[in-house]
């Protein structure tokens, strides 16, 4: 995504809110992967923003399935 998106404050304190959430919703042993991530999920909330001007909604966390290989 191209372009210039301006964090207001008050946007920057509901993510750091909602991220904090979601990591605390998590059980104590997948924190940590959370918290590595935590950059990504963050830009995901920008990129929402950016695309629709609005916040988005933020229900919960889904696990990814990891890709087994035959090595």
């Amino acid at each position: 995504m191209n372009g210039f998106v301006i964090i207001p404050d008050v946007m920057e304190n509901a993510m750091k809110r909602d991220l904090d959430r979601l990591r605390d919703s998590l059980p104590e042993d997948e924190r940590g992967a959370f918290d590595a991530e935590r950059g990504y999920h963050r830009q995901q909330i920008i990129n929402h923003y950016a695309k629709h001007g609005t916040y988005p909604e933020i229900a919960g966390v889904q696990r990814c399935a990891k890709e087994e290989t035959n090595d």
